[in-house]
């Protein structure tokens, strides 16, 4: 069963990464160009069918990949989508917040409908923020403004603030994904840290050591399982795999470079054992990238 995020679970692996020795990208079908050009964000639904957004049209839009294209499914139509940040729940639910109010707010998907449900949750702030899903009722969640990590719970209605906020220190922006239920990769840009967190329930805490002199744009990671993450270098203009050991992560296969990207605006989540979906600020367009593994 398919739990939240496609960072969540793992389960349709058929050969662990962990037993990989490198890999390489490709690029695979034909893209979508949605959206006015502003910062993106995008969020998977399960397989292959993602929620994307940018800061310049008003808009959610639900796409789907047939394997070879990508389609618009619908659009839905709302103001304040300033720098939007997402985060895939399940197959039927994303959270979305929004800057320019201060809302995190869930959104329904059934069939090819976008919907608001519940009430919001407001968080006030001048800063970017980045968050991923842990399962399909709990999100994490950082805002550069405060400088604070923090977890909200989806209740069924509206969101609940969980355990202590934790100050990773530094951050301008970040870039987050989800290891496992409780366990996150944390990009900070100010210090430019790459590092894993830990939350028991109650409080984050570190875990093992940290990878220093990365440039990430900002919501720019995924995990493609729950020890490898791709990150879009927004440096370089690459997309770059590192795999974690339990203690510190290292380089993983080959990078690829791809034009569309642009240092000022692009998102990725996981959409299907080893793809990503790439959603970049030049471009407009969200395209399919594979990871190769080799054994």
């Amino acid at each position: 069963m398919f739990l939240g995020d496609p960072n969540v679970g793992f389960m349709s692996q058929k050969k662990s990464l962990n037993e990989a020795t490198g890999g390489s990208w490709v690029a695979v079908g034909s893209g979508l160009t949605v959206g006015g050009g502003g910062t993106p964000g995008i969020c998977a639904l399960g397989d292959n069918k993602v929620i994307a957004s940018e800061s310049f049209a008003d808009d959610l839009f639900l796409c789907s990949f047939t394997g070879s294209a990508w389609n618009l499914l619908s659009t839905y139509a709302s103001a304040n989508r300033n720098a939007p940040v997402l985060a895939g729940l399940s197959s039927a639910l994303f959270a979305h917040y929004d800057s320019s109010t201060d809302f995190l707010q869930a959104f329904s998907v059934s069939g090819s409908t976008i919907a608001a449900v519940g009430s919001p949750y407001t968080y006030a702030s001048t800063g970017y923020q980045s968050m991923c899903a842990l399962t399909d009722t709990r999100i994490a969640f950082l805002d550069s403004g405060s400088g604070k990590l923090e977890v909200f719970d989806w209740t069924g209605s509206g969101w609940t603030k969980v355990g202590t906020s934790y100050s990773p220190g530094g951050v301008t922006y970040s870039s987050m994904a989800r290891l496992t239920n409780d366990t996150i990769a944390l990009f900070v840009a100010g210090t430019d840290l790459l590092r894993v967190f830990r939350f028991n329930g109650s409080t984050w805490s570190q875990v093992g050591t940290t990878y220093t002199s990365l440039v990430i744009a900002k919501n720019a990671m995924a995990a493609l399982s729950e020890n490898v993450i791709v990150i879009a270098d927004a440096a370089n203009l690459l997309l770059r795999c590192f795999k974690w050991d339990g203690n510190a992560f290292s380089p993983f296969g080959t990078n690829t470079s791809v034009a569309s990207m642009n240092a000022s605006g692009v998102s990725v989540c996981r959409i299907d054992e080893n793809r990503v979906a790439l959603y970049s600020y030049t471009s407009n367009t969200v395209q399919t990238y594979q990871f190769n593994p080799t054994y």
